[in-house]
């Protein structure tokens, strides 16, 4: 079971796939038009009315259509097949960060950065809440080191070592989160 229920990661990738989706929905859409408005101007050129000025109105107007719905979807084509700066940032955001937390794990930050005595109990590690607003008189905070997270019973806080970095400095913002944990430790994003 998942510390929170709700994972807003998960919910922005999953956004992002929706949007792909839809994105090949609508070029596949124009495709069909395309191929719609190509197939009429064949019927067209093969009916000319008598009036050939008419026809050649008529022929030129569906001509342009078709080179404007063609730009159109090799635009469309374009912005499909290359990420939007924002996706690459937030790749390089998510790559950055699981190196980092690969080097400091809850357990690693809550000795050495909080100093937090812990100790074995079974599988977790138990201490007291580093939180400064939780003044803990019995041990009721948890480190599971198998799955990389925390959560004190006492204040009800949990997450991972970003959302302990953010919750001590008062920060929400993954990304903010991710440069605290950085800036805490002493790493630049290039290090790494």
């Amino acid at each position: 079971m998942s510390l929170f229920p709700f994972d807003y990661r998960r919910f922005q990738l999953g956004r992002l796939d929706r949007s792909v989706r839809n994105d090949y929905q609508t070029l596949d859409e124009m495709r069909r038009e395309r191929q719609l408005i190509a197939e009429l101007l064949a019927e067209q050129v093969g009916e000319l009315p008598t009036d050939a000025a008419t026809a050649d109105e008529s022929v030129r107007f569906r001509l342009v259509q078709l080179e404007d719905l063609g730009a159109a979807i090799t635009r469309r084509e374009r912005v499909i097949s290359r990420p939007p700066e924002s996706d690459r940032h937030y790749d390089q955001l998510l790559n950055f960060a699981r190196d980092l937390k690969a080097l400091w794990p809850v357990e690693r930050f809550c000795r050495e950065m909080l100093l937090v005595e812990l100790r074995q109990v079974g599988k977790e590690l138990v201490g007291r809440c580093p939180f400064p607003d939780h003044q803990d008189s019995t041990p009721s905070f948890k480190v599971n080191s198998e799955k990389d997270c925390f959560k004190c019973w006492g204040c009800g806080r949990g997450g991972d070592v970003f959302q302990l970095a953010g919750w001590l400095r008062g920060e929400e913002r993954f990304a903010r989160q991710v440069d605290l944990l950085a800036e805490v430790a002493g790493i630049t994003q290039d290090a790494a």
